[in-house]
């Protein structure tokens, strides 16, 4: 009965924790794209139950041959905290110059306007993190320091919360006399 609990569990907990991410209000392309990715290496793993695995990997492959690969692929190059880290090396396609031709086709189907050398410096000053793009100069570290501590500042929130609805009564208990900190 264990091993059969922790086989259900290996096999389906990414799915569970990927459905949360998905089904957010805020989900984005890009986090959509890396969830995927991130499905696929799981489910590659050949320590997995063949059968599962297969399963999986066709279905992702199915659904994503269905998907506008250009939009999501283009979303993820456009985080500046991941740009092309997140694509595997050697594949022609999501090379530097692929990843502009998918970025170009991308933004000039959505604009509606036909980009010319200027958007081709600035995607490749972008893409190699140079001039006006370089993580400095964007303040990236910054930001990310910022939503940690928004992050971090709306979970005290939700405890605060949940502490107040757990103990009505006691509303102005403070989270160190509950013994939270």
């Amino acid at each position: 009965m264990f091993s059969l609990n922790s086989s259900v569990k290996i096999h389906l907990e990414p799915l569970a924790v990927a459905a949360n991410i998905l089904q957010s209000s805020d989900t984005r392309l890009d986090t959509t794209l890396l969830t995927w990715g991130n499905w696929y290496r799981i489910y590659s793993d050949p320590a997995l139950d063949d059968a599962v695995r297969a399963q999986v990997l066709n279905s992702l492959s199915k659904r994503w041959l269905q998907m506008d690969q250009d939009a999501f692929i283009s979303a993820v190059i456009m985080n500046p905290y991941v740009r092309r880290k997140g694509f595997a090396r050697g594949n022609p396609l999501l090379s530097p110059v692929g990843l502009y031709n998918i970025a170009k086709r991308t933004c000039e189907r959505m604009l509606r306007i036909h980009l010319g050398l200027e958007f081709h410096s600035a995607f490749f000053d972008y893409l190699m993190e140079s001039n006006e793009f370089s993580s400095s100069l964007m303040g990236l570290t910054e930001w990310k320091q910022l939503c940690e501590q928004e992050v971090h500042t709306f979970t005290q929130c939700c405890d605060d919360l949940v502490l107040s609805c757990l103990f009505p009564a006691n509303k102005c208990q403070s989270r160190a006399a509950l013994g939270m900190t």
